[in-house]
C-alpha cells in the first residue's frame, strides 16, 4: 500500500470547532502515520478531490482534518455524518522539521484555518517536552481554533498569545504586532523557527528575519527554517509562496 493509493475511510467523529469549521476524525490504519505539516488528498464521492493539512494523529492511526466551508467539496464535507465515507490518499508532502536543538526559539503563528497544521506540530512539540510559543490570530473571536486544547498546555513549557481585530478574544491586533513584540527579547544570534503567512514578509525583512515559514490549512505550503542575523537560513519545502529575494 502505497501513500498514494486512495482508501476508503468511514468518519468516526465530527466536531463543530467554530464557524463554519468542522474537524472530521477517522481511523487509517494501512497507510504510514503522518507527520506534522503534510496533508492527504480528500475525495468526496461525486464531487471532488482536494489537499487538506493533516490536524492530529493519535497512536492509535485515528487522524484528523479541519475544513472550513468555502467550496463545493468543502461544502460537501461539511454535509457528511459520521459513518459516511471519504477517499484519503497519503500522507503526503514534507514536514516540519523539529529541532535537534532544544534550545532554540519555537514560535508558531497561526490564523484561522492556518491553524490546522500547526495544532499537529504543537502536539507533537508538547509531548516531546519542547519549549515554545504559539500566536493565533483571527478577525473575531468566532474564528479561533482550538482555545480550549491551546489553553490547556502547560504554561511552564508553552506560552499562548491569542489576538483579534476587533479585540473581541485576546489582545486587539495582528499576529504580527505580537510577534515583534517576542522578537525584541531575542538576540540576532538566535534562531526562530514560526510558520507565517506571505502577506507579512515585507515586515519581517524590515526586523531581519531571512526567510519565514508558511502553512496553509488546505494542505498547500512551502517550509523553510527561519534565522535572524548571522544564523544560517536552510530551505525545506517543496516549493516556494514568497518572492525569491526573500529566500537569498
Amino acid at each position: 500500500m502505497t501513500e498514494n493509493t486512495i482508501q476508503t475511510i468511514k468518519i468516526s467523529r465530527i466536531i463543530n470547532d467554530c464557524k463554519d469549521v468542522k474537524t472530521l476524525i477517522f481511523k487509517n490504519n494501512i497507510a504510514l502515520k503522518p507527520k506534522p505539516g503534510q496533508f492527504a488528498m480528500i475525495w468526496v464521492p461525486g464531487v471532488d478531490e482536494i489537499p487538506m493539512s493533516i490536524s492530529a494523529c493519535d497512536d492509535d492511526a485515528n487522524w484528523a482534518i479541519t475544513v472550513k466551508d468555502i467550496g463545493e467539496c468543502t461544502h460537501a464535507l461539511h454535509e457528511l455524518m459520521i459513518n459516511n465515507y471519504i477517499g484519503v490518499r497519503g500522507p503526503l508532502g514534507n514536514y516540519f522539521k523539529i529541532p535537534n536543538d532544544r534550545n532554540k526559539n519555537i514560535i508558531l503563528v497561526g490564523g484561522g484555518i492556518g491553524m490546522a497544521p500547526l495544532r499537529f506540530f504543537a502536539n507533537e512539540l508538547y509531548k516531546l517536552d519542547y519549549h515554545f510559543k504559539i500566536i493565533q490570530c483571527a478577525k473575531e473571536s468566532s474564528d479561533l481554533l482550538y482555545i480550549d486544547e491551546i489553553s490547556q498546555y502547560n504554561p511552564k513549557s508553552t506560552e499562548t498569545h491569542f489576538c483579534t481585530d476587533d479585540g473581541s478574544y485576546g489582545e486587539e491586533g495582528t499576529a504580527i504586532d505580537i510577534f515583534e513584540k517576542l522578537i525584541n527579547d531575542y538576540t540576532p544570534k538566535e534562531g526562530i523557527t514560526l510558520p507565517l503567512a506571505a502577506k507579512y514578509a515585507e515586515r519581517l525583512k524590515n526586523l531581519g528575519i531571512d526567510a519565514i515559514e508558511i502553512s496553509c490549512g488546505n494542505g498547500l505550503f512551502s517550509m523553510f527554517n527561519v534565522s535572524r542575523g548571522d544564523v544560517p537560513v536552510k530551505e525545506m519545502g517543496c516549493h516556494s509562496l514568497l518572492p525569491r529575494e526573500y529566500l537569498n
